[in-house]
């Protein structure tokens, strides 16, 4: 009988054992090559279940498997006399061939033994190393959650920051308007204290000129004086100078009252300037006060910022050194993990080899290769349909393969070194704005600084004109103060001249009025001498007693004298 034309469930007799038994199995097994038959034995004499290598194949009691050692073509017959020694050295070889295989086999499988019983004790190992492992990967997923709250309370401190700098900045530029409106308004101060003097120099320039105008009053004064006194030598008693005297008086009074309307007119304007200018100088000394304050309250926003950003600077020196140790945990996990996964993927990839061979085996036994593509495989048999089917099958097979786990730790490990990229760009980018802002808070610093230099400066220069304008105007006040005092003690003195003079005048003329009685009384006492002689008296009387007037300071005995004198030269 042929290879070919055994079927399941034929019977056949193996010659070289003497046994017989039913077809179980006919294929092309995974742990051999070429075509099998499995025989299911009437006695138990067989070496194996259905099973081999924990493959099975059929099931039965006892088997026999046998390598068919026949061409194709050759017939299994009935043992005959001189084939049954061949077969039986044929199966000799093929039993001692076996066993060889077999002890090779055995061996094979006690070092695959030892060297699973020492990848056991190293799994073992590794396996506590994964706990360990594990619990460290624990401690820092919950190390990184930390970190990424606190860098999330970072992020948030630092857009406060960022609000309160923005905030500085507005009230920054606040400050600098109020600081040019208050360099305007001490500009406009300057301008009103260069009016102020201006006008004290005006003032100044009329007070000379009162000055100049009163000494030339008093030189007119004195020239008048001068002129009575030459004039009155020569004038009757009763002609008109008392009377031109009387104008000059009241001219003269009438020129001190205009200059005292003037000076009046004048300290009353210098006294509303003064007002005004300390008015200014209240409103400067309040706008200084609030800037003072706004400087305060600014510098106290600074000190508060530098305080937070150094916070901050402290905050994120931390998280580089988390970072750090994460990132030494993350590689020391990685490392360990990694050898880990990689002795998971080898026996993976056992296991996947050792199925895939048994489901490709499967597949040839179930469906064989077509050696031959002719009309009658394609078109009466479904042999190449199965063919290609199988084919498709296997290709599925290898396609169908899970990723190993060490692509997805590599693409894990890629995705988070591209995270941790980005993050690093992010801080970068952080650091370099807070740097920015940190050299932008130290530029308005050194703003502020500059402003309050100016200020101070600008406050000694105002202090320093307002005591300068203050003094000018006590000098000023002084000058004028001693300018009316002494107007008033002119004014005084011409005054009493004035009586004084009115008093002789007066007193001259109650003895001119006796001189003329007695004059009357001597005249009708005395002859025609003392007739003719009189007008030369009377001229002599006219002439002295002008001069008694006119002189001030003659005393009244001198003028008795004088006329008792003349009394005497008539009475000779």
């Amino acid at each position: 009988m042929s290879n070919k034309d055994l079927k399941i469930g034929q019977r056949v007799a193996v010659v070289a054992k003497d046994v017989k038994g039913t077809v179980a199995y006919v294929g092309y097994p995974t742990f051999a090559s070429g075509k099998w038959i499995g025989i299911n034995l009437d006695e138990p004499k067989g070496k194996n279940n259905g099973t081999v290598r924990g493959h099975f194949y059929f099931e039965t009691g006892f088997v026999e498997t046998l390598t068919p050692q026949f061409t194709p073509g050759q017939s299994m017959t009935s043992p005959q006399p001189n084939a049954a020694a061949v077969e039986e050295k044929l199966a000799n070889l093929q039993a001692q061939q076996e066993i060889t295989n077999l002890k090779a086999e055995v061996e094979d499988l006690k070092e695959k033994l030892e060297t699973l019983r020492m990848r056991r004790s190293e799994d073992r190992e590794k396996l506590r190393e994964l706990e360990r492992v594990r619990l460290q990967l624990d401690q820092a997923n919950e190390f990184k959650a930390k970190i990424m709250e606190s860098q999330a309370q970072l992020q948030r401190d630092l857009q406060r920051a960022k609000q309160e700098v923005r905030e500085a900045q507005e009230a920054l530029d606040l400050h600098n308007d109020e600081t040019a409106e208050l360099q305007e308004a001490a500009e406009m101060a300057a301008l009103d204290k260069e009016m102020a003097e201006e006008r004290a120099e005006s003032i100044q320039m009329e007070l000379e000129q009162c000055r100049e105008k009163l000494e030339e009053a008093t030189l007119d004064l004195q020239l008048m004086r001068a002129e009575m006194e030459a004039s009155g030598n020569t004038q009757h008693p009763n002609a008109v100078s008392g009377g031109a005297t009387g104008y000059e008086v009241r001219q003269l009074q009438q020129q001190n009252v205009r200059l005292k309307e003037t000076l009046v007119e004048q300290l009353k304007q210098d006294v509303q300037e003064l007002e005004a200018l300390q008015e200014v100088h209240e409103q400067l000394v309040e706008s200084n006060r609030e800037l003072e304050m706004d400087l305060r309250e600014e510098e106290a926003a600074l000190e508060t910022i530098m305080d937070r950003d150094s916070t901050i600077v402290k905050f994120r020196e931390l998280v580089q050194r988390m970072t750090e140790q994460y990132n030494e945990l993350t590689a020391q996990i990685n490392s360990k993990q990694g050898d880990h996964d990689a002795i998971l993927f080898i026996l993976l990839l056992q296991r996947l080899n050792t199925k895939a061979e048994i489901i490709l085996g499967q597949i040839r036994e179930r469906f064989p290769a077509v050696n031959v593509w002719d009309r009658e495989a394609i078109t009466k048999s479904h042999t190449a349909v199965q063919y290609s089917f199988r084919c498709q099958l296997e290709y599925q097979l290898l396609m169908i393969q899970p990723t190993p786990p060490i692509v997805k730790r590599a693409q894990l490990v890629k995705k988070q070194l591209e995270e941790t990229k980005t993050l690093t760009i992010r801080l970068e980018k952080k650091e370099a704005e807070y740097k920015e802002l940190k050299k932008a808070a130290k530029g308005y610093k050194e703003e502020l600084s500059e402003m309050n230099i100016r200020k101070e400066l600008g406050e000694k220069k105002l202090t320093t004109a307002v005591r300068d304008a203050e003094l000018k105007i006590d000098q000023l006040q002084r000058k004028l103060d001693d300018a009316l005092n002494q107007i008033k003690r002119q004014e005084k003195e011409f005054d009493e001249t004035l009586d004084h003079l009115q008093q002789d005048i007066e007193s001259l003329e109650d003895e001119r009025g006796a001189l003329r009685e007695k004059l009357k009384l001597y005249g009708k006492r005395g002859g025609s001498h003392h007739a003719v002689t009189s007008p030369v008296s009377s001229v002599r009387e006219y002439s002295h007693e002008p001069s008694v007037k006119v002189s001030s300071g003659v005393p009244s005995g001198e003028v008795n004298e004088a006329l008792q004198h003349q009394l005497k030269v008539l009475s000779w």
